[in-house]
């Protein structure tokens, strides 16, 4: 794995800032503590793409529209049939 300026800082970072003492207070390695924060930070970058929030309005008009769609069309039905 090469080390790009991010990773560097990253893990500059990790042994000057705070994080020996919030490594500390976890119980884990400094490897882990990364590792950890990392992976709950790509969860998040993740949700924050793939969650739709709807407002009580919206929920309602979207979940109408699925309970009275129209039936599919000829062109559909062969599209969904290949």
């Amino acid at each position: 794995m090469q080390c790009t300026d991010a990773s560097w800082q990253v893990m500059e970072c990790a042994y000057t800032c705070d994080s020996p003492v919030a490594v500390a207070l976890t119980g884990t390695t400094v490897s882990g503590f990364i590792l950890q924060n990392a992976y709950e930070a790509a969860r998040r970058v993740v949700s924050d793409f793939d969650t739709l929030m709807l407002t009580q309005r919206d929920f309602e008009a979207f979940a109408s529209s699925m309970k009275n769609a129209p039936k599919p069309k000829a062109a559909l039905r062969k599209l969904m049939a290949r």
